[in-house]
C-alpha cells in the first residue's frame, strides 16, 4: 500500500483488478487474506497464539497457495491451504518445520 500509494484494501483490490489478476490472494496478516478476481472475499483465519519466527511466512503462504492451485483446488481452498502452512512455519524457529 505504501509503495503504490493505495489508501486502503479496496484500492489495492481495485489495482489488481485493473491489472487483470483473476486468481490469487492479498495477504491481510492476522485477518486472513482477500481472494482476488471476480468477487473479492475475505478468507478469515484463527490467529496463532504465539509467533516464534516470521521468516519465510510469505514464501510458505505463496507455496501453499500455488500447490493447492496446481492440485485443482478452488481459490478459497487455496487460501486455506496457504494459511495452514504459514501458521505452522511461524510457530517454529528458522522457518523449518520439525518432522
Amino acid at each position: 500500500m505504501a509503495l503504490f500509494g493505495d489508501a486502503d484494501t479496496d484500492a489495492v483490490l481495485a489495482r489488481f483488478e485493473r491489472y487483470g489478476v483473476s486468481t490469487g490472494a492479498l495477504k491481510a496478516g492476522r485477518d486472513g487474506s482477500w481472494l482476488l478476481g471476480d468477487v473479492p472475499a475475505l478468507v478469515s483465519v484463527e490467529p496463532v497464539e504465539r509467533v516464534v519466527d516470521t521468516t519465510a511466512a510469505g514464501d510458505s503462504f505463496n507455496g501453499g497457495f500455488l500447490a493447492a492451485l496446481m492440485r485443482g483446488a478452488g481459490p478459497e481452498d487455496c487460501a486455506r491451504a496457504a494459511h495452514e502452512i504459514a501458521r505452522e512455519v511461524i510457530q517454529t524457529s528458522g522457518a523449518i518445520i520439525p518432522r
